[in-house]
């Protein structure tokens, strides 16, 4: 349930990198296990990148579309 719920506003930031990998960090902080494999499998196919799951304090790359304007 919460996996789908990260999915979707994921699509809806993917506009913008500092909002996206804000969303994506509390994404990781909801999901546990096999949730963050189904999440990283999906970002990979929609996004066409594998985000890595950040440590504290350290700045990580988001999973955003190839081609992206300003990215």
């Amino acid at each position: 349930m919460m996996l789908e719920y990260v999915k979707a506003v994921l699509l809806k930031v993917s506009f913008g990198r500092a909002l996206f990998e804000k969303e994506l960090r509390k994404g990781y902080g909801w999901l546990e296990g096999g949730e963050l494999r189904q999440l990283r499998q999906w970002c990979y196919e929609e996004f066409g990148a594998v985000p890595a799951r950040p440590e504290p304090g350290v700045r990580m790359s988001p999973c955003v579309k190839a081609g992206v304007a300003g990215m």
